[in-house]
């Protein structure tokens, strides 16, 4: 109720800029990630169910001007939708919703658009997840009132929390216990807020569950299946769509594989940090080279770029040490920023026919 903990002392300060600049960094202008939103869908399908979902779909698909209605319409009936863009995960929120002073309207309005792509992509999955489930709130013989009336007012509030258990939410009472702490704390769970709500989704369905009835164990392997599957071969599929596809069936195995370590280690803030000497040691995913949390990347990037003056060559790889650094520190978008100028140098070179090289960046080498 009191919101959340702002920071007191110098060194707080600076970790939360700190945190916001790998924010930007990592999610400015980031097409992969915001064609990852719908696949969030899964999660949605877990939480409302297939047949509220498939309603939801049907309600709210259609010309563009049908969605900009049906837009329009729940946001009138939603005060949680007409905010939801600014408040979809906390690392937006927290950099969305601050008080920016002595910043011009062509710098708010920059700054604004780093994160356009996410959010529109999903509203993709929000606005159908909301309509299916306030259908089937409206459906529920438990709203009814005395006269026969629907309570419309309790079904939107359990619309809205559909959204939020399904998809997450960024303010401070849709965040897990972990999330919710100081400034340093909160470098550990930076881009936690999708793991959190699915992790709350499979206890919440495995604790529904009687392993007694042979239906509802495999009603529950089929949840497990689009809560911690699905997802991650479309990661694969996507990444295959904008930088290529694998040359056999044995890398796209590979490919799955290491998704797939990544994504269960990606569940607790501290075994996230050991996803990559998991995949090291397994032999999917490469050598093991720990540069701290993800809310820290600044000193990993500080120290690359240190190495790199070293060597005396101003090469690709001093490039993006220079500018991975310069982005925290500035906040700008310096991951798409890499992927831009990489793709762009291997298409000069011929190491790439790929136009979609310029946004997604070069194919990754053999």
């Amino acid at each position: 109720a009191r919101g959340d903990q702002l920071p007191t002392t110098a060194v707080d300060r600076n970790l939360v800029l700190l945190r916001s600049g790998a924010t930007i960094a990592g999610l400015g202008w980031n097409l992969r990630t915001a064609l990852l939103q719908p696949m969030g869908l899964t999660n949605s399908i877990v939480r409302v169910g297939p047949t509220w979902i498939a309603r939801g779909l049907r309600e709210f698909y259609g010309s563009p001007a049908h969605m900009a209605r049906k837009v329009e319409e729940a946001q009138a009936k939603s005060e949680f939708l007409r905010n939801r863009m600014r408040t979809m995960n906390r690392e937006i929120n927290d950099v969305v919703n601050r008080l920016d002073k002595g910043k011009s309207d062509l710098q708010l309005a920059i700054e604004s658009s780093f994160f356009i792509l996410i959010q529109k992509t999903q509203a993709l999955v929000d606005y159908p997840t909301w309509y299916g489930a306030f259908e089937k709130a409206m459906a529920d013989p438990a709203l009814r009132n005395e006269d026969g009336t629907i309570d419309e007012a309790r079904a939107v509030a359990m619309a809205d929390q559909a959204v939020i258990a399904a998809q997450s939410g960024g303010q401070i009472k849709d965040l897990a216990q972990i999330q919710r702490g100081g400034p340093l704390l909160k470098l550990f769970t930076n881009f936690y807020s999708y793991f959190a709500a699915t992790l709350q989704l499979a206890v919440e369905r495995t604790g529904q569950t009687n392993f007694k009835r042979p239906h509802e164990v495999l009603r529950l392997a089929g949840d497990y299946l689009l809560l911690m599957v699905v997802p991650v071969i479309g990661s694969v599929l996507i990444n295959a769509l904008m930088k290529g596809a694998p040359d056999d069936d044995e890398e796209w195995v590979e490919q799955i594989i290491e998704e797939q370590i990544g994504f269960l280690m990606g569940f607790f803030p501290l075994t996230r940090e050991m996803t990559s000497a998991v995949q090291a040691a397994t032999g999917f995913g490469g050598q093991f080279g720990y540069s701290g949390p993800a809310g820290l990347r600044f000193f990993s990037d500080l120290y690359r770029l240190g190495a790199q003056v070293g060597q005396g060559e101003f090469d690709m790889a001093a490039f993006k040490a220079a500018n991975n650094t310069a982005g925290v520190l500035f906040h700008y978008p310096a991951g798409q920023v890499n992927r831009t100028v990489e793709g762009t140098a291997a298409l000069i070179e011929g190491r790439t026919d790929n136009p979609l090289a310029v946004i997604a960046g070069p194919p990754p080498r053999k």
